[in-house]
């Protein structure tokens, strides 16, 4: 492709830095013998695009908004169309995405810049890194260890890069709970309550919080800052309680909450917290039922007014659920916002189907509430399997309704055709590996509108279980019996080896989810044939799973484990594999002691194969039709946990 070549004049500032950084991406130059691009810097939160064949002509209010304008120009320039005039108003006031680099995949600096280049593209303005443990505290060495950490100075690399682009850092860390990898360690047993969560009102904790605090702020520019609070549901139930007896725990939590609020508020930053417990909080409430929808006035009295709360519902497709709890944050008077989440934890593929549904009543709602903050979490759930490059189609959505009243998805899989440098298609083919039993609803009602799942709001992620499985000890091996798994993962290969060779980024993440479903097409439904051939007496059949079958998923499984290799480490820092590695290492040698099991049986040393003597139950229950599994332990028996 060739490059495009443009001559801005206006009212420019440092957004020249900015697009410096995008040349190389997006295929452009600036030049004085450019097209000339008039720009005008206005007071609205918005943009305006327009181009007459010979001049094109830039209005924006923000940064964000600038690079929004910049990139439609480019787009539809390069699309072939001549005359077009494009104006957008943002509906948010700050529309961003969240990264997790505490559940053992640390993005390179380069892997994080790659994603700000594409959200600058976009429109968003803000990117949170979410990090439970993986900064520097100075005084706590074993804060981090052996887990992965940035370096102040990358951090503030990044935050310069981000700030050349429009986008703002905020820090997430916790300060109370999700900190059993640094609890374990004996270094904090005067701080710890119990496994993950800390001791409060001890002083060591307050003096640690504090550290950590000033650790993670340091690099950056933001004044604010995300401090937690999520899921503790343990907190008051190990060391707390045997020293100072029973306490409700909403108590000990809203202490705790006040006192480290106090900590950041004389350190000028602007606190924000996950607000989840002040429901799972009450009496004996640990969900999100529609019903468990208020926040008791007692408790919002002692809410610190200084401490913005974050709503993160990422599953509910009712608008009823989304009104009901955004009223009830709004009945607080504190600062609202509203994280959602692109469907990526549960294994190799994010599940887009139901994150589109979620996401789009999310953010109506909030449209209309009069919500002004929101952004997409990310979330590394039981060490990441999946590429986190294919999230990114998640934050082209939330820029479309950042600028949009309803957007409709074709909209948003073209202008992501753009911004992320690839094909959105080929995302969702990716994703489809997990979609075997096709449920994706015709759009009938509202044709383009959004793409739907069925209305069951099921989660499925076959490629996880059945890819960890035990092959010999299959829990999972009636799932297998749902679909045609050699037809559909191999119908997956087929699609993604046409993308080889087109997207630079993603040549690594199309070779390993390739081999992915290369190995899927002969593990997927092993423990079937292999239980029928017993079953039936078929001793010619199990010797050439012995001699045949298992050899080559052997040889899959080496190609598949390289593949991966390569691209976590294009992506990502070296600590975290190792966890990926041990799954690897099991199946390995899981399918030697089958061939092994295999062979004694047929040679006649023993009579019998327990594993195979067992009755196969249905793995789940509660879905009869399909399920989601994300623990890799359980994809072995009780025995491997």
């Amino acid at each position: 492709m060739e490059y495009m070549h443009w001559n801005l004049k206006g009212d420019l500032g440092s957004l020249l830095e900015g697009l410096a950084l995008l040349t190389d991406d997006y295929k452009f130059s600036l030049c004085d013998s450019g097209v000339p691009v008039i720009v005008e810097k206005w007071d609205e939160d918005s943009l305006y695009v327009s181009f007459n064949g010979k001049e094109a002509k830039i209005c924006y209010g923000r940064s964000c908004e600038f690079f929004r304008a910049f990139g439609i120009l480019l787009q539809k320039t390069r699309d072939g169309e001549c005359v077009f005039e494009v104006k957008e108003t943002a509906r948010f006031d700050t529309c961003g995405a969240m990264v997790d680099l505490s559940h053992g995949a640390l993005l390179t600096v380069d892997a994080i810049k790659s994603v700000l280049r594409k959200l600058a593209m976009m429109g968003l303005n803000m990117f949170m890194l979410y990090r439970e443990e993986s900064y520097h505290v100075p005084g706590y060495e074993y804060f981090g260890y052996m887990r992965g950490r940035h370096t102040d100075a990358q951090i503030k690399e990044i935050d310069d890069y981000a700030d050349k682009l429009g986008i703002e850092i905020i820090p997430a860390i916790q300060t109370i709970g999700h900190l059993a990898n640094t609890l374990h360690w004996n270094a904090f047993r005067d701080i710890k309550d119990t496994d993950d969560c800390l001791l409060v009102g001890e002083e060591k904790t307050y003096q640690f919080i504090e550290a950590m605090l000033k650790a993670a702020k340091a690099p950056l520019r933001s004044k604010r800052i995300h401090i937690g609070f999520d899921e503790t549901m343990s907190l008051g139930t190990g060391k707390y309680m045997a020293k100072h007896g029973y306490r409700p725990r909403i108590e000990i939590y809203l202490e705790h909450l006040n006192r480290v609020s106090e900590i950041v508020r004389k350190m000028g930053l602007e606190p924000m917290i996950w607000s989840d417990m002040f429901f799972r909080l009450k009496g004996s409430a640990y969900g999100y039922a529609v019903d468990n929808d208020t926040i008791p006035q007692n408790v919002i009295d002692l809410i610190p007014e200084n401490v913005e709360l974050v709503e993160a519902l990422y599953s509910p497709t009712r608008e009823e659920f989304y009104q009901k709890r955004i009223h009830a944050h709004m009945e607080t008077g504190r600062k609202v916002w509203f994280a959602g989440a692109v469907h990526d934890w549960q294994g190799f593929c994010v599940n887009y189907y139901h994150s589109v549904s979620a996401t789009d009543t999310a953010l109506q709602v909030c449209k209309r509430e009069g919500v002004k903050n929101v952004f997409c979490t990310t979330w590394g759930d039981d060490s990441p399997e999946r590429d986190f490059f294919c999230t990114i189609l998640g934050f082209q959505l939330y820029a479309e309704h950042m600028y949009h009243d309803d957007p409709s998805f074709t909209q948003v899989m073209k202008r992501f055709d753009f911004c992320g440098n690839c094909s959105a298609q080929m995302i969702l083919d990716i994703a489809d590996i997990d979609n075997p039993h096709g449920y994706v609803a015709a759009k009938a009602a509202k044709e383009e509108t959004n793409l739907l799942i069925d209305g069951s709001g099921k989660l499925v992620n076959p490629s996880k279980y059945l890819m960890w499985q035990d092959p010999i000890a299959g829990i999972f091996d009636l799932e297998a019996k749902k679909f045609d798994c050699k037809a559909h993962f191999l119908g997956q290969r087929d699609k993604l080896a046409a993308y080889l060779g087109k997207y630079p980024e993603f040549q690594k993440s199309l070779k390993f989810y390739i081999s992915l479903c290369e190995m899927l097409s002969l593990k997927a439904d092993f423990g079937v044939r292999l239980m029928e051939a017993y079953e039936t007496h078929n001793d010619a059949e199990l010797k050439r799973i012995v001699e045949e079958d298992i050899p080559a998923m052997l040889q899959k499984l080496e190609e598949m484990w390289e593949n991966n290799r390569a691209l976590w480490f294009e992506r990502h820092q070296a600590f975290g594999f190792e966890v990926l590695e041990r799954r690897y290492g099991s199946v390995q040698l899981r399918l030697k002691t089958t061939a092994y099991r295999l062979t004694e049986y047929l040679c006649g040393n023993i009579q019998q194969i327990e594993e195979l003597e067992e009755k196969r139950l249905p793995a789940t229950v509660e879905q009869k039709d399909v399920i989601m599994y994300n623990d890799w332990l359980w994809t072995s028996t009780a025995w491997g946990r």
